[in-house]
């Protein structure tokens, strides 16, 4: 509503980015935390050789749980074209709207 439009018609792109996702911040939270990264340190004590498989677990499931930072999840291009061009295809006149699904 409102919205001038010149006599070729509009084009409107919008895009979504995921920054963050709440559950898997919290997890990282939790490995983070100076309560597991304690208790990696007894173990360590304990058991010296799952050192490197702990830190490799930890590697591995950081990796896992920041896959999904700042990515597209949605990429919306709509060409909404008026003009008398033959080549180009038109859209009548009216009113659209654009819903994500």
């Amino acid at each position: 509503m409102g919205l001038h439009v010149g006599n070729e018609g509009i084009r409107l792109k919008v895009r979504t980015i995921n920054v963050s996702n709440d559950q898997d911040e919290a997890v990282l939270n939790i490995l983070e935390s100076d309560v597991f990264k304690n208790g990696l340190q007894l173990i360590k004590t304990a058991q010296p050789a799952l050192v490197p498989l702990s830190a490799l677990a930890h590697g591995l499931t950081r990796m896992i749980l920041t896959r999904n930072r700042n990515i597209s999840v949605q990429d919306i291009d709509l060409g909404l074209d008026f003009s008398t061009i033959l080549m180009r295809p038109h859209l009548a006149e009216g009113s659209y709207l654009a819903v994500p699904s």
